[in-house]
């Protein structure tokens, strides 16, 4: 026999309060399941889950739950790593802060005993003040006085000044003509030496008779003998003459007794020749 949809959701509807009351009575719930100790025998445990509204219980691998358990023993041991190395951090930091706050104090107190050596400092510093200012005036007492015989002292610069002027004057030409009688003495002593060493070249070269019978002279230009043409064989023989070169005096020369009368000289410093 063949029922209909509409048929068979009225059986449904007449049967569903007796199989819910059924399952009420002999069903066992969640929180109505035995507890054990320890999970020893247990491969799963009942759950209740609800996705999306839809609710139903289902069974739960025990080993789900012990990898739940070692990863959250593993994040609470990491956890524990973790403040243990930032609770050593904390530590390290309160000995370096430590160590900085009896650091701090040393120059608090270091600051404080500066403070009373500037105050004991400001005092000296004010009784200093007061003798600089005693000084002062003192000072200005001085100035005043100094400007006055400064006042003098400038009168008698401008009168120095003015005959510093005249002597300077005075001086320039005294030296104008002390460099004009310096050139002159030097013309004359460069002159003078000029013939000394003429008269000495000639005294050091005497005039002699050469190999061919003539007297030879020195010439002081041609620096050497030179032939007078002037026979010497036979004849009268003459004196030389020569310079004495630290006395500059002229000395004869002379090889008999007539030559001895031959020269003389006058007064005024001349030479002169008598021949015989």
């Amino acid at each position: 026999m063949a029922y209909k949809r509409e048929e068979l959701d009225y059986i449904a509807a007449q049967l569903l309060p007796v199989v819910l009351e059924k399952l009420g009575v002999e069903s066992q719930g969640v929180s109505e399941v035995e507890i054990v100790s320890d999970l020893t025998g247990v491969f799963s445990l009942p759950a209740y889950k609800k996705i999306g509204g839809v609710e139903k219980v289902v069974e739960a691998p025990v080993s789900l739950l012990q990898d739940i358990a070692l990863d959250t023993v593993k994040a609470a041991t990491d956890d524990a790593k973790a403040a243990t190395g930032e609770a050593r951090q904390a530590t390290k930091e309160t000995k370096d802060a430590t160590a900085d706050f009896t650091a701090v104090r040393g120059q608090v107190i270091a600051a404080g005993d500066r403070a009373n050596a500037a105050a004991n400092s400001v005092d000296e510093t004010k009784d200093k003040a007061v003798k600089a200012t005693a000084d002062a005036i003192q000072a200005t007492a001085g100035a005043n006085d100094a400007k006055n015989k400064a006042n003098q002292a400038a009168d008698t610069t401008n009168a120095v000044k003015e005959a510093t002027i005249l002597v300077k004057d005075k001086a320039i030409e005294a030296t104008r003509k002390t460099e004009e009688a310096t050139g002159k003495a030097t013309t004359v002593t460069a002159e003078a030496k000029t013939q000394s060493d003429r008269a000495k070249e000639l005294a050091d070269h005497p005039t002699m008779m050469g190999d061919n019978g003539n007297w030879w002279k020195w010439d002081v230009a041609l620096k050497k003998y030179v032939d007078t043409g002037v026979l010497a064989k036979g004849g009268v023989l003459y004196p030389t003459f020569s310079i004495d070169p630290e006395t500059l005096e002229l000395v004869m020369h002379y090889q008999d007794e007539i030559a001895a009368d031959m020269f003389n000289i006058d007064a005024e410093g001349n030479l002169t020749f008598n021949p015989k």
